[in-house]
């Protein structure tokens, strides 16, 4: 998805009116601590970006302040952290209490004395919007997991970019956003966006009317220009068009599917891509079919990896070999389950299998083994296709492949039948979580922000339910 590593951004000047524009400034590189945590916030993109020892960990939607009551902007630390805090409005009035009617939710993460933190809200309709008097507003999920990682002292920097490029690291495309222009503090001309491309080296990469439409398009929310993406097929190189739908790139689907030599239809009813009986969702741009990889990988079997070496995206179908010979059509993985062409492995073995595609079931001696159909083959576990055509099964998950060799008719005395699937650390390995931080954490402590409260649901109808509520 686009948005998900920041390479470098610009950082534009300007001031309020009608339709402004403003020469954009020398490029910005964030350059966090090369130990320890920090944050970066970006206000026209509503995104706390979380980094440690260096490098991105994760990014999360936040909402910022309001025109008229700026979140501000510049080079922070984390001064003070509490847990379930009493909220005092900054206007006077009642303090509210922790529970669902504090506008804190149950963290607070200050960084400025005069009343200015991150923190959680009850109110989540708000994230993704400027809308508080100048806290920065997170999920209360997002912010209980971020906390125990930010001890007093991060530090932090708040910055208003509209326009950068990003990496979608599913693809390494690289893509030009423009943010909307949140405070109106400006928004460059296409020329001084050609400029800067220019000047990172990427003069003639983005046409002048896609730029000028993508500005346009960034009043609404984020916008982007993405370029075409190398992607290799067996060996097979060519650039595929892309398109970006809510920050996620799409491929062109024919290409695709031509590349592994799949059938194309189309279903003019459902609006989708049909490849024998799979039914591929797509995203539509004037004649053309863009698909998600997450689609392709769920309804196809195509899988993906990005070749940073190379700057390509290798688009690979899971490798089957029988009897140590590769097969042309190849497997494909869902779910922590590798899924194998029967038809394709029994012509190797010269055995003989049917199938019945409406119920999705392998026919044979009288019995039936579940099953998936995808294109025009019918796709089966390794234990079903070790019992359907009597073989031994291997699954080599590290070098992506299944080995099928026919199996003999004796079982050793005391061992293993061999056609028992050896599966090969089919189990991803966890991911690697941050120890917390140990830190000075206050609990239920008094705390005066620049927030509005928002009310809960149940309790609108309550006057006195929410005692510190700005009118």
């Amino acid at each position: 998805m686009c948005g998900a590593l920041l390479l470098m951004v610009l950082v534009l000047s300007g001031v309020a009116g009608a339709e402004p524009t403003a020469p954009v400034r020398a490029p910005v590189v964030f350059s966090p601590p090369a130990q320890g945590p920090a944050l970066v916030i970006n206000i026209p993109s509503f995104t706390l970006t979380y980094f440690r020892d260096g490098k991105e960990v994760k990014s999360y939607p936040v909402a910022v302040g309001k025109p008229t009551a700026p979140t501000p902007v510049g080079s922070f630390r984390i001064i003070s952290k509490v847990v379930n805090p009493t909220w005092y409005p900054p206007f006077g009035g009642r303090p509210v209490p922790p529970g669902p009617g504090n506008p804190l939710g149950r963290r607070w993460l200050g960084f400025l004395p005069s009343g200015y933190g991150v923190h959680g809200n009850n109110n989540p309709s708000s994230i993704g919007k400027a809308v508080s008097l100048g806290c920065v507003r997170m999920r209360n999920e997002d912010v209980e997991e971020l906390f125990p990682l930010i001890p007093v002292g991060t530090p932090l920097m708040i910055t208003y970019e509209t326009l950068g490029l990003e990496t979608d690291p599913m693809t390494g495309q690289i893509c030009l956003v423009f943010y909307p222009d949140v405070y109106r503090r400006g928004t460059p001309a296409v020329e001084t966006v050609l400029a800067r491309l220019k000047e990172w080296g990427l003069e003639g990469r983005y046409a002048p009317a896609d730029i000028k439409s993508a500005l346009q398009a960034s009043r609404r929310g984020a916008s982007f220009v993405a370029l075409g993406v190398r992607v290799r097929v067996a060996g097979q190189e060519e650039t595929v068009k892309t398109t970006v739908v809510a920050g996620e790139t799409l491929l062109e689907v024919r290409p695709v599917l031509t590349a592994f030599k799949l059938p194309i239809g189309w279903d003019a009813r459902r609006r989708a891509v049909v490849s024998g009986t799979a039914v591929l969702p797509v995203h539509q741009v004037g004649q053309r079919s863009f698909a998600r990889l997450e689609d392709l990988e769920r309804v196809l079997g195509i899988q993906s990896a990005w070749n940073e070496a190379e700057k390509a995206l290798e688009l690979f179908q899971w490798a089957v070999r029988v009897n140590g010979h590769e097969l042309s059509c190849g497997a494909w993985y869902e779910d922590g389950q590798l899924w194998l062409p029967a038809g394709a492995v029994a012509q190797a073995l010269k055995l003989k299998v049917s199938w019945d595609p409406e119920r999705q079931v392998a026919l044979a001696e009288g019995k039936e083994w579940p099953g998936k159909v995808r294109g025009r083959e019918l796709y089966v576990t390794p234990e079903v296709l070790s019992e359907l055509l009597s073989a031994k099964v291997t699954v080599v998950t590290a070098e992506r492949r299944g080995e099928i060799i026919r199996r003999p008719e004796s079982v050793p005395e005391g061992g293993t039948p061999e056609s028992a699937p050896n599966k090969d650390e089919m189990k991803p390995a966890p991911p690697i979580a941050s120890a917390p931080v140990k830190d000075e954490v206050q609990e239920a402590a008094p705390v005066h922000a620049w927030e509005e409260n928002a009310p809960v649901p149940d309790q609108a109808a309550s006057p006195t339910a929410q005692p510190g509520k700005l009118k």
